[in-house]
């Protein structure tokens, strides 16, 4: 499999086990740990806004891991509070933006 982003890794790895691959048979065929595949599965667990958060590299893929852990509810009131804190929409299109660029 080749380095992509974390979320396509594990879709990448969901697939091989709808092909009837354990987590231990992918992790030696990729020379990974198991546990280094159960945290990229991980990740299909997060809120799509928190996926689509990732995948823009706005949250830190160690953060994702742990929310990925939560409940879809604690996922989105962390998320809330990120689009509080971190974004504004930007007053000529109206698309969210990191403060410092809008400022």
């Amino acid at each position: 499999m080749m380095k992509t982003n974390p979320l396509k890794e594990a879709i990448e790895i969901k697939k091989l086990q709808g092909k009837g691959l354990t987590q231990f048979e992918i992790a030696g065929r990729l020379r990974i740990s198991q546990p280094s595949i159960s945290q990229k599965l991980s990740l299909l667990d997060l809120i799509p806004e928190l996926r689509k958060a990732l995948e823009e590299k706005k949250i830190p893929l160690i953060n994702a891991y742990d929310l990925a852990r939560k409940p879809a509810t604690e996922q989105q009131g962390w998320y809330s509070s990120f689009i509080t804190t971190h974004m504004k929409a930007c007053p000529h299109c109206g698309y969210l933006m990191e403060k410092d660029f809008v400022d």
